[in-house]
Parts: C-alpha cells; structure tokens; sequence
C-alpha cells in the first residue's frame, strides 16, 4: 500500500522498473493469547555462519578480553562513543558497557585512562565490523556468548542481540530512498522477519528504543505489527502514550497496538470519523435543500413576462445566494470525502481490506460531482492519486483484480508516477501476475497512455455529441494550480486550494462547485 502523509506528497523512486519482486514469505506466527505458549518463542535455524562472521567475532572477543582488566579506566571514553558511534545498533552495547564497568574493580594505576580509551577503540572498531557482516556473523557471536561468562558472557549476548537489530536496520533501509519510503506490505521484510521471537524484539528496540531516524523508527513500527505479538503490546502503549515522543510515532503506535489485538482506542476513533461523516453529511443534505429551494424560487420568478428592474435585482440576490450555496456545497463535499478516506486509512491500518475499499468508494462517491471542475487542482489531484492507488492495493489484496487494475490506472491518470514502488508494492503482488499491469506500467512511463486516455476523451465527447470543448480537462493536461471547467450557465474558476484529505482544515474555500444560474 501507499504510505501517504496528510499533505499526500508524491515520492519518486528510483529502483528499476523490471525488478523481479520475490514472492512473499510465509506470515509470522500468530500471537500468543494469555496463557498459552508463544509459537514465536519456538527455536529457529539460524543462518550459516561465514568465514568474515567468525573472523570477526573471534577479533571482538579478543579485543573484549584485553579492555575488560582495564575498562574502568575506559568510562569517560565510552561517553564520547555514544556520541560518535559509526553503527547506532551497537549503541546498547556501549550503553551496557559503561553500566558493567562501573562495578569492575579499578585497573593497576599505570594503566592510564588513554591506554583504556585506546583499548575501547579497538573493541568498539571490532564490534561495527562484526555487526557490519550481518547473519554471517549470528551463529559465532551466540556460540561466543554462550561459551562466556560473567561479564564477558553479558556483553557478548548483548553483541548477539544486537546483530539482529541491524539486519533489521539494512532490511528497513533498503526500502528508503531520499530519506523517505513509499509505503508497506506484508511480508516485506523477508531477511530480518525470519528469527521468531528475536525479530519482533529487533523491531522493537529500534522503535520504541533506538537513537534512528523517524523514517526508520517508522519502518520498524510496521515491523513489530507484522512479527510481534501481545507481549509487546505494554511497550508499543508507552510509546503511544508518551507526550513527549513525536506525534507522528505515537500514531504509529496506535495503528500497532490496534493491530496486535487491542483495538480499545482503534474503535474509539472509529466511532470519532463516524459521528463526523453523519455530520458532515447531513450538512451537505442542508446545503443541496438550500440550493434546490433557490433554484425554485429563481425558475418561479423567471415565469414573469414582463423583466422590471425590481425582478432583475432579485435574480440578481439569487444568484449571489446559489454562488454561496455553491461554494459551501464544495466545501461539504470536500470534508465529507476525507472523512471517508480517514476511515479507510484507519482500515487499512488494520488490514480490513474489505472495509478500507468501501470507504475509498465512499470518498470518490462525495468527491464525484466535482471532480472534473477540480482537477487542475494539484492537491486534489495528488489526493485523488493515492486514494485511487490505496483502493487498487485493497482490491488486489481481495483478488478482485479487475477492478485493481481499474483503480490503478485511474492513479495513473490522475498523475501518479512511482512505478518503481507501484511494481515492489507487495499488495499488488495479485495484480502484477497480470501481464497486462506491467504493460500499462511501461504504457505510462512511455508517455503512450496519455495519448491513448486523451483520444479516448475525444471518442467519447464526440459519442456525446459534445465535442471537445477548450476548457474540459483531459487526464494528464492539468496543469498545478489552474481550475477547470464547472457546471451551470455561468462557470467559474475555482479559486484557493481544496481541502487536501486528512488536512485538519480546508486550505482554501472551494469556489463555485455546482452553482447555477438564476439569470
């Protein structure tokens, strides 16, 4: 699916087109319920060690026995590591070891606190490098611990531990580009996903714990939802309750909690958007009535034969009143369509295929009547993009796949252009096996759709008899900021920006939506 922010900003990628997409594993196993056993806690093959992976975790275990007689000495040096260290992953290593080397007994009194700096330097060099080999190095670094003891055998497990966060971190990083991804599925972290237990653990620390950026702490997110289970549910809840975590991961926590089973504040919110839509359309039943009464005024007055100066300044008030009409009747209809689409987001973040399409169609059904007046407008248009492209994610999910092709190339219509996502994008997966997708990928890319949607437009205008008239919009001939033809006998271009979806506030007041006139 399309992960998109509340200004719904495309983001472009890079990865080649004909990227084979592998085809998804199997899904994590089932939370436990209370009481029972948590199938993630069964033991998992771990990969083979390599010859780099044991060579540097014999390197770090050396390096570790010679800085542990003088680690003492080393405490003021592991403050400025924290600061410095080239892998964040190792960072709760070096947490660990100014905790344990404050209860070590001081070193010989040559020993100097440079010398122990220095020593801590070589382990800290080892230790980057061992977690830079990956799932070479697991098997080395759990024999080395479980061999260990005492201290050695504490900050060796930790070493063990933390391999596994950064096979997470360079899975989550292979999916951001330019400091952003373009969205989730199931199943897209193959590599790091695999370990049980130990993965819903990494995926954890790096996002209720780690010192990473917020784009990877986001990523991390879905990958507790995806392999977590209810153990960690209390440590997703301190991020989500946490006033000072930023509001964007605290949502993030809310979307997992809600999807490891609690779904408390989930319905809540659910019942928040429901409330808001049955407002919001009893509002735009008020705005239509309004206007529907002006225009049998108008129609009534107009059956005079005789057009006083008196009847001209009433048709004249009328107009003005059905231009008013008009312009909140827009407005309703922009704010009833994001309700929609905030209650198939909440959907989606659930994984409700069924009931996130309903709602997508629900969106596109208020935002119909103007979508052809307001689509010169960028930010509608970009809204309209990604509903379009999230609609053809819940339908390929459902293998409606038809219709997921419909969806998506009216996505493509309306200017989405990241192909490179569109054909990774595990919830297309179902969609893509269709020959026909990739053809229309390469289509649009080639500039040839655009073509094709445009002469298609003229068939269907010259079917209508309508012709093709200067001022009609075609699918991809708008232009960012230019309003497009309304209807009624006198149109009018719309002016300010539309209400983005999932904006907390119209960013302009729609001008003219529907308005007729009363002359």
């Amino acid at each position: 699916m399309k992960s998109i922010s509340l200004a719904l900003a495309l983001v472009a990628c890079s990865t080649v087109l004909s990227a084979q997409v592998p085809a998804p594993p199997a899904p994590p196993a089932p939370p436990a319920t209370a009481g029972e056993k948590n199938p993630q806690d069964e033991a998992v093959a771990l990969p083979a060690a390599t010859d780099a992976g044991k060579a540097k975790v014999e390197a770090l275990r050396k390096a570790l026995a010679e800085l542990l007689p003088v680690g003492k000495a080393s405490e003021k040096a592991i403050t400025k590591a924290r600061r410095t260290l080239k892998a964040k992953a190792g960072l709760p290593v070096v947490k660990l070891l100014k905790n344990e080397f404050a209860n070590l007994p001081a070193p010989p009194a040559e020993v100097t606190e440079d010398a122990a700096a220095a020593k801590l330097g070589q382990f800290l060099d080892r230790l980057v490098e061992t977690l830079a080999v990956g799932e070479g190095a697991l098997v080395p670094a759990e024999e080395a611990a479980s061999a260990a003891g005492g201290v050695e055998k504490t900050i060796l497990r930790r070493v063990a531990d933390q391999i596994y966060v950064q096979i997470a971190v360079d899975e989550i990083n292979s999916y951001i580009e330019n400091n952003r991804f373009s969205g989730t599925f199931d199943g897209m972290f193959p590599k790091s996903g695999r370990f049980g237990r130990k993965s819903a653990q990494a995926f954890l620390q790096i996002f209720a714990e780690g010192d990473f950026p917020a784009n990877v702490k986001a990523l991390a997110g879905e990958g507790v939802a995806q392999h977590g289970s209810k153990d960690d549910l209390k440590a997703v809840r301190d991020v989500r309750d946490d006033d000072l975590e930023e509001q964007s991961l605290r949502d993030r926590a809310a979307e997992i909690v809600a999807r490891l089973g609690d779904r408390t504040e989930f319905n809540k919110k659910l019942a928040t958007i429901d409330t808001q839509i049955d407002a919001a359309t009893g509002k735009l039943t008020g705005v239509d009535k309004t206007t529907r009464e002006l225009l049998a005024k108008a129609d009534e007055l107009k059956k005079n034969a005789t057009r006083t100066p008196e009847l001209e300044e009433e048709l004249k008030k009328l107009q003005k009143s059905l231009e008013e009409t008009g312009q909140q009747g827009a407005q309703a209809r922009f704010d009833l369509g994001r309700l929609h689409q905030d209650k198939a987001l909440l959907f989606q973040a659930i994984r409700d295929h069924a009931a996130c399409e309903k709602s997508f169609k629900a969106a596109l059904d208020a935002w119909g009547p103007m979508m052809n007046a307001y689509f010169g407008n960028a930010a509608f248009r970009s809204s309209l993009s990604n509903v379009f492209y999230n609609l053809a994610c819940s339908q390929s999910l459902q293998k409606k796949v038809d219709d997921a092709y419909a969806s998506m190339e009216l996505a493509f219509k309306c200017g989405y252009q990241d192909f490179a996502w569109a054909m990774r994008d595990g919830d297309l997966a179902n969609l893509r096996a269709v020959e026909k997708f990739p053809a229309l990928v390469e289509e649009v890319r080639s500039g040839k759709a655009r073509d094709r949607w445009k002469k298609e437009m003229e068939e269907q205008q010259k079917a209508a008899g309508s012709g093709a008239g200067e001022s009609e919009k075609k699918p991809g001939d708008a232009k960012p900021g230019e309003g497009g033809k309304q209807g009624g006998a006198e149109p009018t271009k719309p002016a300010g920006t539309p209400a983005p979806a999932g904006s907390a506030k119209p960013a302009g007041e729609p001008k003219g939506e529907g308005a007729r006139s009363a002359a």
